[in-house]
């Protein structure tokens, strides 16, 4: 059949369809391929609901809906079945944190997942992924290839199993060859001198969020095996091949189950009566009557012994600091290289140097940051997404999360959220709520974040109220994967978390943690990340290098910043990294040096621990003003961070060094933020250099601002490429460069120009290698 014909013959039957359901009386939410319905017909429920909330006294097939009591209502829910497109198929990244790669081991009692694919009902938030031209002209291309692009649950399901029954390698890379990807629109950027609205490329990949089922094959306990994960990222089920065997229809129940659970995630306009995913946590605001008192012995000054700082990072014994270590994984070899330095000659640390350079200086200091605050009562959640936490440290963190809505140890999921007794988080590798710190890394940066302070024991916190959400996303060796985190981060959001920190990374771009952020961002959620340890180019560092997160270089014990700091586009601001001290998690082996002879704590060095100075910092400014934005927090932390190596934004040290008492005492509005977020090479059929498309973030009262080139590493002349913008751009695609003007060198300054209405310019710049 002819395309033409076969557009003809959709759209008859698509209209015969629509017409067939107006008849029976279905409620339907109509689109080119997707039809979805929910027909709630209130049965033998009172006014007022009956009492006590979900899940209440319903029947099964019932929804129970929460209602003001605390009440609840049940429902009658008839379901028509959706229609699926794949947006994402990709190799989950290796993802890592402080270690030893000599000692690392195959883990063999996780999920480990080669191959994943997602699924989005095109008319929830996906926007215009499923609904261009080019999608429909994808959907025939697929169609001829015999390929599925898009399906129902049930077809989706017969699809895998086929695949699983037929391969040569079944549950592995090549788990979903049988499926195409969509294809998200994408639209150049217009001519250099266009000043519209509008002129700016649009990159609808960008700002996605999955609102269904993720499927990912792999290794469960060494057996091959398919997981279901809902789109929240909660467990359907995991299904070996025994299991198959025993219910050949296990992969079709399995994904309607995930099908009904990803409901919640749909657009406001589809939800019909579901109960939104998001739970707001309530934020108690501060005292600004009085000073926080700090008695605690490890955060006094003691005055170091001058001695000459030798190396990358000084400290006493020789120690990994290094996020991107090498790992295997799905067959590969996933992460960065490690860093040793040798700590004999470093400065002798006796005292919190770190958070009292970035302004949590003693009270009696007027310029304090914790002079802003007053008494740090309880308030922010503050998700730390790590190897664990343990909960006994005598100066661990005042406040942790606590899930009210469910029974502990009962062994029910009593709040529907698909996990099943997480009462104080969850663990993510083992799938059980077992947050015991192995590795020793979440606890170490939870207490940077929050330990108790003015307890006379050990170390102050940056924010002693923040509440600590734990959430366990690595094995006992410190290793990860996308997959749990960007599971990890739709759980943060939808239990009322305001910042999460995210202290490792890896090599490799992610989609799904880039749709994962970009939920969290919707959600006024500040995500602050790890710029890694390996000293390289960031732009090819996940998830340090996704779009909308605030990622966190470090600075040594001089001032300086760090040579194993990574660097690039998307890099936020600096932090101390050197020697900081922090809480060794009683559960797991010492890994850094003894801070002052107890074996409570210890020094440990890289940007994992610059990073929660950020985080602790992002809570308190919410603490504070708990209306404010994710965007409103970076611009503020930026726009005070003290100027490093050059005046304003560069890829080297971003905004610059973290200025905690100068954010915290800063107006919510008139900073002007600049940075290059994203810097991408595109090449021809011969592999030759076609153009670069260049991302970057002008918010603020900008007047108009340009972009332009500069030939070398140190140029000083550049010419204008694109603009004059009189738009803002929010991590937008701004120009596409083409291949003409970067002729005569492999190096170049990207350089972005703007002007404020005061009439004030400001710059961002990074390196562009084309080698």
């Amino acid at each position: 059949m002819k395309r033409g014909r076969r557009k003809m013959f959709y759209a008859r039957w698509i209209g015969a369809m629509v017409y067939l359901l107006a008849v029976v009386g279905w409620g339907v939410h109509f689109s080119a391929r997707t039809v979805l319905a929910e027909e709630t017909t209130e049965i033998s429920c009172p006014e007022g609901g009956l009492s006590g909330g979900c899940p209440g006294t319903c029947a099964e097939g019932q929804r129970c809906l929460n209602a003001p009591g605390p009440c609840h209502r049940c429902m009658d829910v008839k379901r028509v079945e959706i229609t699926w497109i794949i947006i994402i198929i990709e190799t989950p990244l290796g993802r890592v944190v402080l270690d030893n790669p000599d000692t690392r081991q195959n883990g063999a009692g996780d999920f480990e997942p080669v191959s994943l694919m997602v699924l989005a009902n095109a008319d929830g938030s996906v926007g215009d992924l499923g609904k261009s031209k080019a999608r429909l002209e994808s959907i025939a291309d697929s169609f001829k290839a015999g390929l599925l692009s898009q399906g129902t649950s049930k077809e989706i399901a017969v699809k895998i199993k086929e695949g699983l029954d037929k391969t040569d390698r079944p549950y592995s890379i090549g788990c979903f060859d049988a499926f195409d990807q969509a294809d998200a629109l994408k639209l150049p950027p217009a001519g250099s001198a266009d000043e519209a609205a509008g002129a700016f490329g649009s990159d609808v990949e960008k700002d996605v969020i999955h609102n269904g089922p993720v499927l990912a094959c792999g290794r469960q306990d060494g057996v091959n095996a398919l997981a279901i994960f809902d789109a929240g990222g909660s467990l359907v089920q995991t299904i070996t091949k025994e299991l198959l065997l025993q219910n050949p229809d296990v992969i079709e129940e399995s994904l309607a189950q995930a099908e009904q659970r990803s409901r919640k995630y749909f657009s406001p306009e589809v939800q019909q009566g579901i109960t939104p995913a998001i739970q707001p946590h309530p934020i108690v605001s501060l005292p600004a009557d009085a000073q926080v008192e700090v008695n605690d012995p490890l955060y006094h000054y003691v005055k170091p012994k001058k001695k000459k700082l030798l190396g990358i990072l000084g400290s006493s014994t020789k120690a990994q600091i290094t996020i991107g270590s090498s790992l295997r994984m799905g067959g590969g070899v996933l992460g960065g290289v490690s860093t040793e330095t040798d700590r004999s000659q470093g400065p002798d640390i006796k005292d919190q140097w770190g958070i009292k350079r970035v302004g949590f200086s003693p009270p009696s200091d007027p310029s304090s940051a914790w002079n802003v605050m007053g008494v740090p009562e309880k308030n922010v959640v503050v998700a730390v997404i790590d190897s664990g936490f343990d909960f006994a440290h005598p100066d661990a963190p005042a406040f942790s999360w606590t899930n009210a809505k469910e029974v502990p140890d009962n062994g029910i999921d009593d709040d529907a959220n698909g996990y099943v007794d997480d009462v104080r988080g969850w663990n993510f590798v083992d799938e059980n709520n077992d947050l015991k710190d192995l590795k020793g890394h979440g606890t170490f940066v939870a207490g940077i974040l929050a330990a108790r302070t003015n307890n006379g024991l050990g170390i102050a916190g940056i924010n002693p109220g923040a509440v600590i959400l734990p959430l366990k996303v690595t094995d006992p060796q410190g290793r990860a994967n996308s997959l749990n985190i960007a599971r990890a981060i739709h759980y943060a959001v939808d239990q009322g978390a305001r910042v999460i920190n995210i202290s490792l990374g890896g090599r490799g771009f992610s989609r799904l943690e880039q749709h994962a952020v970009n939920y969290a961002f919707a959600h006024g959620v500040c995500v602050v990340v790890a710029s890694g340890n390996t000293g390289d180019y960031l732009g090819d560092v996940g998830p340090a290098s996704a779009r909308r997160v605030l990622t966190v270089g470090a600075i040594n014990y001089d001032g300086q910043r760090s040579t194993v700091s990574s660097w690039g586009p998307n890099n936020g601001l600096l932090a101390p990294g050197e020697l900081i001290a922090s809480l060794q998690s009683g559960d797991a082996p010492m890994e850094g040096k003894i801070y002052l002879d107890d074996k409570k704590y210890h020094l440990q060095s890289g940007t994992s621990f610059s990073t929660p100075m950020v985080a602790g910092t992002a809570s308190l400014l919410l603490a504070k003003n708990p209306q404010w934005t994710a965007s409103q927090i970076e611009d503020i932390l930026m726009g005070t961070a003290t100027d490093m190596d050059q005046e304003n934004w560069d890829d080297k040290t971003g905004a610059g060094l973290l200025n905690a008492s100068k954010a915290l005492r800063a107006a919510e509005s008139g900073y002007l933020t600049l940075k290059l977020t994203e810097m991408r090479i595109n090449k021809d059929k011969k592999k030759k250099l076609a153009s670069v498309d260049v991302y970057g973030t002008v918010r603020g009262d900008v007047d108009y601002f340009t972009l332009g080139v500069g030939k070398g590493a140190r140029a000083r002349k550049f010419k204008t490429v694109a603009g004059p913008f009189k738009t803002q751009a929010d991590h937008n695609w701004i120009a596409r460069i083409n291949e003409k003007e970067l002729k005569g060198s492999n190096t170049w300054i990207i350089q972005l120009n703007a002007l404020d209405r005061s009439g004030q310019s400001k710059t961002a710049e990074s390196v562009l290698l084309l080698k």
